[in-house]
């Protein structure tokens, strides 16, 4: 599987600039796991996935995970960086091995790796799937600005 594209390895090396000594590679391989073709591709193609994981987090696994409709009861507001929308029903979730086993998750973990998870969610959980491929921001859409 080929790695993120010149750019978008630059943006993970700043990100990681930081970490102790081999924090990059890291941080590109479990991203890169949840590349398309690998965690994407685990689910039906008009499945929808909710990001369970720190906001920021979210930026990464949305362009990881753009060939499906994502969403987070939690996304990222009050920057100008393309986020997903808000919404608690989604068909899968992936969490972060840090959020743990998120209340609901059905069933055993699909798929996992050394940063993430992939449930199947509970058809029971309220509400409407909201999740989209669109991404919202406050410079071009207006959207995802919050008050707070």
């Amino acid at each position: 599987m080929p790695g993120p594209e010149p750019a978008t390895r630059h943006l993970l090396a700043v990100t990681a600039a930081d970490e102790p000594g081999g924090a990059e590679t890291t941080l590109l391989r479990l991203l890169a796991r949840l590349r398309g073709r690998v965690w994407a591709h685990s689910v039906p193609a008009a499945a929808s996935i909710r990001l369970d994981m720190w906001p920021p987090d979210q930026l990464w696994a949305g362009y990881f995970l753009s060939s499906r409709r994502l969403c987070s009861p939690l996304p990222l507001l009050n920057t100008d960086h393309p986020h997903v929308t808000s919404s608690r029903k989604a068909d899968y979730i992936v969490a972060t091995i840090a959020a743990g086993r998120p209340p609901d998750a059905i069933g055993p973990a699909l798929r996992v790796n050394q940063g993430y998870r992939l449930y199947r969610e509970n058809p029971a959980v309220p509400g409407a799937d909201t999740c989209t491929q669109r991404r919202y921001d406050r410079i071009y859409t207006g959207v995802g600005w919050s008050p707070q």
